[in-house]
């Protein structure tokens, strides 16, 4: 029986000198870096998420996204995670050398899990949003991100809530690819490929101020702490500057006020695969009485 398809990077192929990792982002995570950047732009104050690495009953170790957190912990020692400030609960962890781990919940305030043998070494990828009230108060009542697997509440005709939603765009540019090699060592090289995936985001407002806030986005989209934000996360604004879209939506009765936007952007997707490579070539040379000579030339 075959094993489970992988969903997510990084793949080992069969043979392969080492893993293959992309950093594509999905729907969902693209709708993630927008709604942090919309909820600042609307003038919330996202403060970034920070959290510790607790064993047992010692002191935690803080860190925020992207930390390798090493542990030198005892076997089968409990572990928590917890996480604070407005960005929430941690959305990814992997064990990255070292024994095992078991009893992972990846959408709590805080994780505990339970690992197997010492020195375990944890990849702290990702955090994830997580409400903490339903009303205005809460950056993320307000942005949403769409095709949520739970949803979240309904809103009345008077509260302001934009929806995001990412679609991929079959774009000629998105058609091509870049590749290059680069040393890894002697018996191998790093394949280094990259491309360009162009995004279409939709950005859907409802609420008495559903216009202005689709005119805001589009406007803010084109300052420099806006292009920081996404630049870091390899994503880069298409500047086609598309102007809202006004369209009143009939129900229950009313016509609830809507302001559809839609932005073209480009992310720079990269791959790097490790792939044999040769040591040295043998070159034979035939001299003219016919006798041979083997040269041997390193790479």
């Amino acid at each position: 029986m075959s094993a489970a398809p992988q969903s997510t990077f990084p793949v080992q192929f069969p043979g392969a000198l080492g893993e293959f990792t992309c950093t594509a982002n999905s729907p969902e995570s693209i709708g993630t870096i927008f709604a942090k950047v919309v909820a600042q732009i609307f003038g919330y104050v996202i403060v970034p998420a920070v959290g510790s690495v607790v064993v047992g009953s010692d002191a935690g170790q803080d860190y925020t996204p992207g930390d390798i957190v090493a542990i030198d912990a005892a076997a089968n020692s409990l572990l928590t995670i917890a996480s604070t400030g407005t960005g929430g609960a941690v959305a990814e962890l992997t064990l990255t050398s070292g024994g095992q781990c078991t009893e992972i919940g990846t959408d709590l305030p805080t994780t505990t899990y339970t690992g197997s043998g010492s020195g375990l070494t944890v990849n702290i990828t990702s955090i994830k949003p997580v409400s903490t009230a339903n009303d205005s108060t809460n950056p993320f009542w307000t942005v949403r991100v769409g095709w949520q697997k739970q949803g979240q509440p309904a809103w009345t005709i008077e509260e302001n809530h934009c929806f995001i939603t990412a679609y991929t765009d079959d774009d000629p540019f998105s058609r091509i690819s870049d590749k290059a090699y680069d040393a890894n060592d002697a018996v191998s090289l790093a394949e280094l490929r990259a491309y360009t995936q162009v995004w279409k985001i939709h950005f859907v407002n409802y609420g008495p101020n559903a216009f202005t806030n689709a005119v805001l986005i589009v406007a803010a989209m084109a300052l420099d702490w806006v292009h920081d934000a996404l630049a870091a996360q390899n994503i880069y604004a298409v500047t086609e500057w598309k102007r809202p879209t006004v369209m009143y939506e009939d129900r229950d009765g009313q016509w609830w006020p809507r302001a559809d936007v839609e932005l073209r952007f480009n992310e720079l997707v990269n791959m790097n695969l490790i792939v044999p490579a040769a040591a040295s070539a043998g070159i034979q040379i035939i001299k003219e009485n016919n006798l041979t000579e083997t040269v041997t030339v390193n790479i």
